[in-house]
């Protein structure tokens, strides 16, 4: 049974050169797996708003994609931190528990209110430094695929 996994990532990636790495990625990977992005439409935020309200009004945006059978892993700078191996035995681990879809999320420059924190099944972070949550993407799918060649016996990662 092939792994589903869904990104919903908050808004669309500001640079063009950002998007095609993203898109590569997720082409390479549909050897291994269904991966679907997901860009949410980012909500209209008056200029006064405060952070706390604002990545509020982005969770709000996400639900509607998540369903009580989804297994959520939300990315927090706060997160669990896993090598590439490890991230690679966790796919296995959720196609060994039919744990579809998996379902990544990203949030905006703010990062995710925390009711979707405790939504998700796993939190991750992907590294201590810090990224651009646009940049944050590629990381991912770039770390998605890497996992899957890991798991297929495949070189590309050494």
């Amino acid at each position: 049974m092939s792994l589903k996994i869904k990104i919903l990532a908050m808004g669309k990636p500001k640079m063009s050169y950002l998007a095609e790495g993203i898109s590569d990625y997720l082409q390479r990977m549909q050897h291994y797996a269904r991966v679907a992005l997901v860009e949410i439409r980012e909500p209209a935020k008056p200029q006064k708003m405060d952070d706390e309200k604002v990545m509020r009004l982005e969770a709000e945006k996400f639900f509607p994609h998540l369903k009580n059978t989804d297994y959520i892993v939300a990315l927090d700078r706060a997160g669990e931190r896993l090598d590439s191996v490890a991230l690679a035995d966790f796919l296995q681990n959720c196609m060994n528990h039919n744990r579809n879809p998996v379902v990544f999320i990203i949030g905006g420059e703010l990062g995710l209110d925390k009711t979707l924190l405790k939504r998700a099944d796993r939190v991750l972070s992907l590294s201590d430094l810090t990224f651009t949550h646009d940049m944050t993407r590629l990381i991912l799918t770039e770390q998605l695929y890497r996992a899957f060649s890991i798991l297929a016996g495949q070189k590309y990662h050494k």
